[in-house]
């Protein structure tokens, strides 16, 4: 693509004049550089990228971007921006052709849940015909292909590549993980989101957010972003979960329909009558005039929240009620969520990647109800 047209996309202070240049790749880490690439130097927390301009072009990079007007040259063609990281997101989604304008999109936030249910709402669209991409945690996926994780969302070039993937193996959705670091670094800007699927906020990420309020502000991006200057003509809904208290600051943020799963009453997708048992979950679910029995193999309390956020998403999708439950209930589980191991008569095992207090208190609570 050519560089004069790649920058078109995203917003430049100066550049150098010899910017007519023909280039095949980005790279935002000089380990990554290949001949004719744009090397975009990012400031990080502990190593600041535009030191490796030199390296980058000694790796055959033919072009900078920079948001430090010192790193300015006439040895080498540059373009300064007022950050880097946001003109990385920019030039992405351009240089991979906008992928995420073809896909159907929907994201998954919240401190705990965000793997399993992903996976669960895969399970749903796959099963209803639908090939979908999955990022995430775990792995990245399509199909029977199972592709590389660096982080839970990828860096921009990365994630708009995976997209692109996708779209080329003529997949109908992507469905992603959004952390709040994500979010915060700007690596799905430019990605267009359909649906943004809340589960709930712990205290996490403090050493980067420093405080909860900063944490939910990071998380109300993927949300108030939604419906804004929107390429796809389908509706965009917001999912949250009525039972956390932090819903209610989502709701008053996104500027599309939001739907409401939990166990307390006035939920969209409600779940009632739940029973936890060390084979798995049961609960009566209501939605609409219509309730109906769901038996689950999955365990523990928090699995029922997981699930009524998978539901939701396959409701909003136009997947019968009674389609969506029959996948569910085939899943045994999610690699290293809540994960029963073994076939011990005496004793159960229980493998789960619980990381912070909250998710450590769901994990025991649940043990405690077997």
């Amino acid at each position: 693509m050519n560089l004069q047209e790649l920058i078109k996309h995203t917003e430049v202070v100066a550049s150098s004049s010899n910017l007519d240049i023909e280039i095949t790749n980005l790279a935002y880490d000089t380990r990554e550089i290949k001949p004719n690439a744009l090397f975009v130097a990012v400031p990080g927390f502990k190593i600041d990228g535009h030191q490796f301009i030199k390296e980058a072009f000694q790796k055959k990079a033919v072009a900078t971007i920079i948001e430090k007007s010192e790193f300015r040259s006439p040895n080498y063609a540059w373009i300064e921006v007022p950050d880097s990281r946001k003109a990385l997101a920019d030039i992405s989604s351009a240089f991979y052709g906008q992928p995420s304008h073809y896909l159907n999109v929907i994201g998954v936030t919240g401190t705990n849940g965000k793997t399993t249910t992903t996976n669960l709402i895969t399970a749903i669209l796959e099963d209803a015909g639908h090939l979908t991409g999955l990022v995430g945690t775990i792995h990245n996926r399509i199909g029977n292909q199972t592709l590389p994780v660096r982080h839970t969302t990828p860096e921009a070039p990365d994630l708009q590549r995976l997209l692109q993937f996708f779209l080329a193996q003529q997949a109908a959705y992507g469905v992603l993980e959004v952390s709040s670091h994500a979010l915060e670094l700007e690596r799905v800007r430019k990605t267009e989101f359909d649906l943004a699927v809340f589960t709930n906020l712990s205290p996490e990420h403090l050493d980067f957010h420093e405080n909860m309020e900063n944490y939910l502000v990071a998380k109300g991006k993927l949300f108030s972003n939604l419906g804004f200057r929107a390429a796809k003509k389908r509706r965009k809904f917001a999912i949250l979960n009525q039972d956390d208290p932090y819903s209610q600051y989502l709701a008053d943020l996104t500027r599309v329909p939001f739907i409401t799963y939990g166990l307390q009453e006035g939920a969209d997708v409600q779940a009632k009558e739940v029973k936890v048992t060390s084979t798995g979950v049961e609960f009566i679910l209501r939605y609409t005039d219509q309730q109906i029995p769901v038996k689950l193999q999955l365990m523990g309390l928090f699995n029922v929240y997981n699930s009524l956020a998978a539901i939701a998403v396959g409701l909003v999708e136009g997947i019968p009620i009674k389609q969506i439950i029959n996948t569910l209930q085939k899943i045994k589980g999610i690699p290293g969520r809540f994960e029963k191991v073994g076939k011990g008569d005496q004793y159960t095992v229980i493998v789960d990647y619980a990381h912070t207090p909250d998710s450590l208190e769901n994990c025991l609570q649940t043990v405690r109800e077997f």
